[in-house]
């Protein structure tokens, strides 16, 4: 074989490689936001029934945040199929809030995740791929901004506590994927040591 044949088999091999990682972060990125229709589906179902203003107003901005999360991500180069803008579209967290959390809308601190270990390893490892996604570095980027306007218009704009609790209902909803994913990696690490925990030891 000629070095040129040789460059453009490296360069195929590479091309294909990419492919392949790009493929893989698309394939765990829809999932992952499948898991967010989830819960907005979740908090529009709370919403028929939600009495409390400031609740209200919380579940119709965590709502309107999960929108925008969708955007973004096809902005910054994936390519979310049309049907992911229906919360209809949706499958269960791998890690969820316990219903013996407090009720309070911020607090997300009792979870519980019932997949196995091997599972879990391997949607971690697929997240860790997305992680270094060039796409998903620039989606951080956009909605790092996202986020500072929406601090600019509470500083400058908002007048009420409705407005106060909406928009901190948008960023529980823009940013639950990224939740969703520190809390695999978290949960994958606690059952590591939980295995490690129960081996046996002896001569």
């Amino acid at each position: 074989m000629s070095k040129e044949n040789s460059n453009e088999s490296g360069k195929d091999a590479g091309v294909l490689e990419l492919t392949k990682v790009m493929d893989a972060s698309q394939d765990i990125l829809e999932s992952l936001v499948l898991q967010s229709n989830h819960v907005a589906h979740e908090a529009e179902a709370k919403l028929q029934v939600e009495e409390k203003g400031n609740s209200v107003a919380w579940l119709q901005g965590f709502c309107a945040g999960i929108r925008p999360y969708k955007v973004a991500a096809n902005d910054a180069g994936f390519d979310l199929p049309p049907k992911l803008s229906d919360t209809a579209n949706r499958m269960t967290p791998w890690v969820q809030v316990s219903e013996s959390a407090s009720g309070d809308e911020d607090d997300d601190g009792d979870t519980f995740c019932d997949i196995g270990l091997d599972e879990l390893r391997i949607y971690d490892y697929q997240i860790e791929a997305l992680l270094r996604d060039s796409r998903y570095v620039d989606l951080l980027e956009a909605m790092q901004k996202s986020i500072a306007g929406k601090k600019e218009y509470l500083y400058v704009s908002a007048k009420t506590s409705r407005d106060l609790f909406w928009t901190h209902g948008w960023h529980k909803g823009f940013t639950w994927v990224d939740w969703q994913i520190k809390k695999v990696g978290e949960w994958r690490k606690y059952k590591e040591n939980q295995k490690k925990s129960e081996l046996p030891f002896g001569d």
